[in-house]
Formats: structure tokens, sequence, C-alpha cells
């Protein structure tokens, strides 16, 4: 019996493809099918838990046809139309625990503020039903801010903790919601009832470029890389040299003097920030190992220099969740300490220093090798990146399918979601997760 004839070919090395590659791409024809004036469509993707309405897609609870089932959980990427058909163009997004806030502009641009979910303390400003407050806001709902249309309020940053909101603008900062310790900048009250409440505070600030709030704590951070904060101090987290309340923004002094600070972040009671130099603060809990290669104690009360940047280099972005932290570095790495899901695997649950994640795990490979995280968020158990492509990757414990990957497995590695549009934004709340996106054409 004859054998069949074998051809065989000879291997081409790497660099032949690679030019075969950029060959084949000039020798193919492009055709563009978009107008001239064709401008990329501005979306809104968001997932998690339904239940408490911070999605703000009616129908997940109150089902339109009579055969379907509520939706509690949606692990995936939904298309949230509402801005779109309410003639809102969202400029800022921010997920608190149970609720949303938008800051937008409608069509004569003047600012509008919008907001759903949990309202039991008027977190999302004051809505009623037949005269009576709303807990609960399940269809996204207008309030207004204490300005007038013909101030020019410009919205530079929106920030949501438990149960309040801080909005930064161009003219001044807007605290409501909950203030039993002082998170809003304003004097506490003895037996004030919050739900139902129509206070929103006004802080005379128009230097304020960054609001973030953590639990019940609020950190401003000025033009001038200043860091103001206020509220909740048991866990040194305000940052101000003791564990006290506070109930007015104050200055923060210790290792930021004389530091100019562009990045500030934090999502319960830790808090890291990064200088124009690349170096990094913390403060605030300790108590799983954050700070631990500077102290043992479980606190810091005062922003203190973590000496970092023999592993990480310089550091442009951090992100500080419940138990663990995350940087980028100026070559788009990302680094993680601290215990819980770190995102390079199972079997690493606590790190005391930084730990580089594969960039291959951010879709680097030999066809791909410019990739670099741009971005990174935190969750309360879990990030979320971005990068130079748009692309978005979180990991993490997953509840609710905060995470988006379709499921409610925790993550241990970086997993790209699958979003119908490159994404510039991202708010992670404490089981939901929104994100600003622009279509692809």
């Amino acid at each position: 019996m004859m054998k069949p004839m074998i051809i065989t070919r000879p291997a081409r090395s790497l660099s032949t493809l690679r030019k075969l590659c950029a060959q084949t791409k000039k020798e193919l024809e492009v055709k563009d099918y978009t107008g001239e004036h064709h401008k990329r469509a501005k979306r809104v993707y968001l997932w998690g838990n339904a239940r408490t309405g911070a999605l703000g897609v009616p129908k997940f609870l109150e089902p339109e046809k009579p055969d379907r089932s509520p939706v509690f959980t949606q692990s995936k990427p939904y298309n949230f139309h509402w801005p779109v058909r309410a003639s809102f163009k969202v400029k800022h997004v921010a997920a608190g625990y149970g609720f949303t806030v938008y800051a937008g502009r409608s069509r004569d641009r003047s600012l509008v503020m919008v907001g759903c979910g949990i309202n039991t303390d008027s977190q999302i400003g004051y809505h009623s039903d037949k005269g009576s407050p709303v807990d609960y806001v399940i269809t996204p709902q207008f309030f207004e801010l204490p300005i007038s249309e013909e101030d020019g309020v410009v919205c530079r940053s929106v920030a949501c903790g438990r149960a309040h909101t801080v909005i930064a603008t161009n003219k001044a900062v807007f605290t409501l919601g909950n203030n039993v310790f002082g998170q809003c900048g304003r004097t506490v009250v003895e037996g004030e009832k919050y739900g139902g409440s129509r206070v929103i505070h006004t802080v005379e600030r128009d230097d304020i470029i960054k609001a973030v709030c953590g639990y019940d704590h609020t950190l401003l951070l000025s033009a001038d890389g200043s860091v103001y904060s206020c509220g909740l101090g048991t866990d040194g987290q305000t940052g101000l040299g003791n564990f006290e309340c506070a109930s007015t923004f104050t200055k923060l002094q210790g290792a930021l003097v004389g530091k100019k600070i562009v990045d500030i972040d934090c999502k319960c009671d830790t808090v890291l920030a990064v200088s124009d130099e690349g170096e990094v603060f913390g403060w605030g809990n300790s108590e799983y190992g954050q700070f631990d290669i500077v102290t043992q104690d479980p606190q810091i009360n005062t922003p203190t220099h973590l000496p970092i940047s023999s592993i990480c280099g310089k550091v442009e972005k951090v992100a500080a969740a419940a138990t663990n932290c995350a940087i980028v570095n100026d070559r788009g790495e990302v680094y993680v300490w601290g215990y819980g899901v770190l995102g390079k695997g199972p079997k690493l649950q606590q790190s005391v220093e930084p730990e580089l994640i594969p960039m291959t795990l951010f879709g680097m490979n030999t066809f791909s090798q410019d990739i670099r995280v741009e971005k990174v968020f935190s969750g309360v158990n879990c990030f979320a990146a971005v990068t130079n492509t748009k692309a978005l990757y979180t990991w993490g414990k997953n509840a609710h399918g905060c995470l988006g990957l379709g499921h409610k497995n925790v993550q241990y590695f970086p997993f790209m979601v699958s979003v119908g549009s490159e994404v510039n934004d991202v708010a992670c709340g404490a089981d939901h997760v929104v994100t600003l996106c622009r279509s692809f054409v």
C-alpha cells in the first residue's frame, strides 16, 4: 500500500510572521461607512445588584409582562438607555451602597443631577409619592442643587458613601444625605432625621477637583494638591491625627506637607494618595496589613509615606478597597497588596509588599505588546482596570454579579468584561457597577 505523501514547509520565524501581518494590513482595502460628521455615541452600561433600584431599570423589579419574573441580579453589562431618552448627557457618575448618582447636562447645557436606588437618608435628594418621602427610587429621578441656571456651574466630581453624596463643582461643593458623623461637612444635629430631608449643604470651595467618599467620611482634593477631610475617624481614615469625628473640612498634614497630591482613593476606611512625583501615602485602616510595610499598628491617623517606589516605580493612580490596595505606575503596570482576592490567583491571599499582576492578564501578548493599564478603580472587595485600548478588566469578590462577567463566582485573576463599547470611566458601588462608555463606531 502506497504511503500518503506528506508535504512539509519550513517554519517561519516570528519576525517574518509579523512582517507578513503588517504587509497584509497595508494591502487590505479600508472602507469607512460612517458619515463625515458622524460622532460616536456615548453610552452607559451597568450591572450588579438590581434589588435596591441602584441600576435604575424599573422593569427589572416590576416586569412589564405578567409571565416575567423580577430580575434581582444583572451579572452582565446592560445598555442603560434612560439618559438618551431623557436627553440627559452624563458627564460623571458615582455608585454608593445601593444607590447611584449621575451628573450631566440637559439640552440647554445646564447642570442636571439624577439619582436612583436607596434613599432612606435622602442621599439622592428629596423624592415623594403623594406627599410621603420615598425610601427606594427604582426609576432615575432628577434632583436640584441650590444653584441658579445663570451660575454657569460645571460639575467636576461626584462621590457616594454609605448614605451620603458629595458633588464638587467649579462654584462650590454640595453635600447631602446622612451626616451623623459630620461626613457632609456640617455640624452634627442630635436626633436629626435624614429620611425625607431637603437639606443640601454648601461648602464654599471653588478649587476642588475631586471628591472621594469612604464609608462614612469624605475627602476633597484641591487644585493645588491639598487634601481635606471630615466625617468618621475611628480608624484614622480622616487623617487628621486623631480618631475623632470631624464636622468641618480640615486640611491634612503629616507626610503630605510640601507635597502636591494628584490622586486619592478610598472605598471604606483605608485611604491612598499619590503625589506628582509618584510617591504613595496612606492612612486609615490597616487591620489587614495594608500598611504593614511601615507599621504593625492596626490604624494610622496621619498621612504616612509608603516606601514602595523601589518596587513599583513612579505611581500615577491609586485604588483602596476594604482590605487591599492597587496602584498603576507610569509603565501601565498594576501592583496589588493587602488581604483578599488580589488578582494573582487563589494561592496569593495576602501580601505586605506590592505584587505585580502579569500584563498578559490585561491582554498583552506577542501581537499586542503596547498594552498598558491607564486607570484602576476600587470596589468594596473588588477592582476594575481600564487599558489604553479602553477594555475593562475586573477581579475580586463577585457579590450579586458585580464584576459583570455573567456569573457570581469569585474571580481570582483580571478578566475582560464584554462591554459593547469603549470604557472611559467606572464607578464601583458596594455590589453594582456603572460605566461611562463610547460606541466603537
